[in-house]
């Protein structure tokens, strides 16, 4: 009963990290892919700050499954079609290509809209303080992650990085720390 419990929690927490985190680039791995542990630590302490009910994680257990079947299927759609762009471009078949493109931002369209509509509805499970609860960590998770990427390190410290080119915070307009 335990393990199953506890199986039950992994699901719901990582599908409440992609609905209320999106799809950033830390955790990645080399193919893309966000790493399973972060994710589900992360679903973790949100699960844990709302505080949900057993009917709650039961209803957005659901709802994550049925995403990710859904998700399973698209993604798959999305893949074929830039494999038959890659055969139209090898062919110089620019019509073919471009009409590609097209399904593939569909596609692609179709999945971000897929996301929002399982976020829209986690939050309608969510009683109004917990929706209040959600958009502050969602808040929080945002204002780290700005940091991180503006400071190009993994914690958001001090050093060059892709973006942020500066030793320190010194003469960084953007950060609070400038001496």
């Amino acid at each position: 009963m335990k393990k199953t419990a506890l199986i039950l929690t992994l699901v719901l927490v990582t599908g409440l990290v992609f609905a209320f985190h999106g799809e950033g680039k830390e955790g990645r791995n080399e193919h893309g892919k966000k790493g399973g542990m972060q994710k589900e630590m992360m679903m973790g302490r949100m699960m844990e700050a709302l505080e949900l009910s057993d009917a709650q994680k039961n209803k957005i257990e659901a709802l994550n499954f049925e995403h990710k079947k859904q998700m399973i299927e698209v993604k798959a759609e999305l893949e074929t079609l830039q494999l038959d762009k890659r055969e139209a471009m090898k062919d110089n078949d620019f019509a073919a290509a471009k009409k590609l493109n097209s399904k593939i931002f569909d596609t692609k369209e179709e999945i971000a809209n897929a996301r929002l509509d399982l976020k829209e509805k986690i939050m309608k499970e969510l009683t109004p303080e917990q929706q209040e609860k959600a958009k502050e960590l969602h808040k929080k998770i945002g204002r780290r992650k700005m940091m991180k990427e503006h400071h190009g390190g993994k914690d958001g410290g001090k050093g060059e990085g892709r973006r942020g080119n500066h030793k320190e915070n010194r003469g960084c307009d953007n950060c609070q720390d400038n001496d």
